[in-house]
């Protein structure tokens, strides 16, 4: 059985109550704050240093490009020395189609996985006469020609760019894209 309190004795034990929940609300709100403070701005100055600079997350170079991230083989730093030679940015991909001639899977791949987030479309095409059954592509479209090279350049004519080398030229060619180059 529960003994019979008095009217002043269970006000003093909700007045207890709400002291005690008033002060661990209190203390949770300024740990809260406190966490912030020191965890929360060093993930976001992480992600602002991101932004600009690319980070390798063990298996691949990551750029934010403004929300869009490009998945990259190599540093900018390691193809820094390759000279890219373009006028196109980002938005001359924006929905429009997108035609690439190359045998190299890999650098197909690379190009296909980064712009194909911008351009309407991507296609594998040939630059002029070509016996497979694709459709024959000139400079009047945006066309990526890859051409396997000893010597490592990216030119643009037209629409076309020419990318010279290996997987370090695509690369290069991307950086360049986002300004990043």
């Amino acid at each position: 059985m529960r003994k019979i309190r008095t009217p002043e004795e269970v006000e003093k034990s909700e007045k207890r109550k709400r002291l005690i929940v008033g002060v661990i609300l209190i203390g949770l709100m300024a740990f809260s704050s406190l966490g912030y403070a020191f965890f929360g701005l060093g993930s976001s100055s992480e992600s602002d240093e991101s932004l600009s600079n690319p980070y390798f997350d063990g298996n691949q170079w990551i750029l934010d490009t403004g929300g869009i991230k490009f998945y990259l083989v190599n540093s900018v730093e390691s193809v820094k020395d390759i000279p890219v030679d373009i006028e196109n940015n980002l938005q001359d991909y924006l929905g429009a189609p997108l035609f690439i001639a190359s045998d190299n899977d890999l650098s197909t791949n690379e190009v296909a996985a980064n712009l194909g987030q911008y351009s309407s479309r991507m296609q594998r095409a040939c630059y002029g006469a070509c016996e497979e059954d694709l459709p024959e592509k000139d400079c009047t479209e945006n066309l990526i020609v890859f051409r396997e090279s000893e010597q490592k350049s990216v030119l643009q004519e037209d629409k076309c760019v020419f990318i010279n080398g290996d997987i370090e030229s695509v690369d290069a060619f991307l950086y360049s894209l986002a300004g990043n180059y």
